[in-house]
């Protein structure tokens, strides 16, 4: 790690050349932390996901724990997600996700509740766009213009590809969701949309940037490092990606919005790191908001020109 201001407080900041087990903390009203982020200050409109420990129900979905770590100190949170086990401690805390039924896929289910909620989810995120939007302009400095774009998750069209279209960058937005995909090319006629699961959907060329914003952590956490490389070989070498994640370790949980259930999935921010790095995406900034809940990773990384060959406890491997 390098050399903590002593004014930090708690704070510490992490680019291409620190040491990967850094954590970021209090960066949400801290200016010099989110150096690309704008004006749009916006509070996401998932708060469910920031603060679960207020649903009861999630005790039932095998998080007790978390309502007891919420209780803790920032500075205690920061520092368990600084452990590093090891032997024994590292297998227990393994990737695997737990067996699903033959047949059933999480992210699936997803998808449907997302069209069944359609049309309030564009309202939602008309009201308020939320982050993505504050972190775009500096994300897209250097692109040249009309650069291909790729939303990744693009939902309804806003906020990202809207705005992304609205300065003149060429934008294809793939979602799984049928509804959604309706509504985006109504809504941001200027961009391309494609019905398509992430996973699988076969795309043309390749893209100078790719944004997936809150759509990853939908996937069961076993299949994040291929969808890593995925989107690594769609960007063209020192293509940027911009990406959010979970940010605390859990294989799966199921939490409400808008009266449906979504299943979210994640690492701890040091092993999503990790395979970012494995995926061949060359993280230069990252920070951890909300740290005394589940969390919330921002990613902001550059495409390298071949992935690590080395798996770095890969799904079914331990984690150092």
């Amino acid at each position: 790690m390098g050399r903590r201001d002593p004014h930090d407080r708690g704070l510490r900041r992490h680019h291409a050349g620190d040491a990967a087990g850094s954590v970021v903390g209090r960066v949400r009203d801290d200016p010099r932390v989110c150096d690309h982020r704008g004006a749009d200050r916006h509070r996401d409109r998932r708060d469910h996901l920031r603060d679960p420990c207020s649903e009861p129900h999630l005790a039932a979905a095998g998080l007790s724990g978390v309502r007891a770590r919420a209780r803790r100190s920032r500075r205690a949170v920061l520092q368990s997600l600084r452990r590093r086990p090891r032997g024994p401690s590292a297998r227990r805390a393994g990737v695997n996700v737990p067996s699903r039924p033959p047949g059933a896929d999480p992210a699936l289910e997803t998808v449907a509740a997302y069209g069944r909620i359609a049309l309030a989810w564009r309202a939602a995120r008309q009201e308020g766009t939320g982050e993505p939007v504050g972190r775009l302009p500096s994300f897209v400095e250097g692109l040249a213009p009309g650069a291909r774009v790729l939303d990744l998750g693009c939902g309804c069209g806003e906020p990202v590809a809207a705005w992304l279209s609205e300065r003149g960058f060429t934008v294809l937005g793939v979602d799984a969701s049928p509804a959604l995909i309706s509504l985006a090319r109504s809504t941001v006629p200027e961009a391309r949309f494609l019905t398509g699961d992430m996973r699988s959907v076969r795309l043309e060329g390749r893209f100078q940037a790719v944004v997936a914003w809150d759509s990853l952590f939908h996937l069961p956490r076993d299949q994040h490092p291929q969808m890593l490389r995925r989107i690594a070989a769609w960007l063209e070498p020192e293509g940027r990606l911009l990406a959010s994640f979970g940010g605390s370790d859990h294989p799966g949980f199921r939490a409400p919005m808008l009266g449906e259930t979504f299943f979210y999935s994640g690492f701890e921010p040091r092993h999503t790191l990790r395979l970012l790095d494995w995926a061949g995406l060359e993280v230069e900034h990252w920070e951890i908001s909300d740290a005394s809940s589940l969390g919330h990773l921002t990613v902001l990384a550059r495409r390298r020109d071949e992935p690590t060959t080395d798996r770095p406890g890969g799904p079914e491997g331990e984690r150092e």
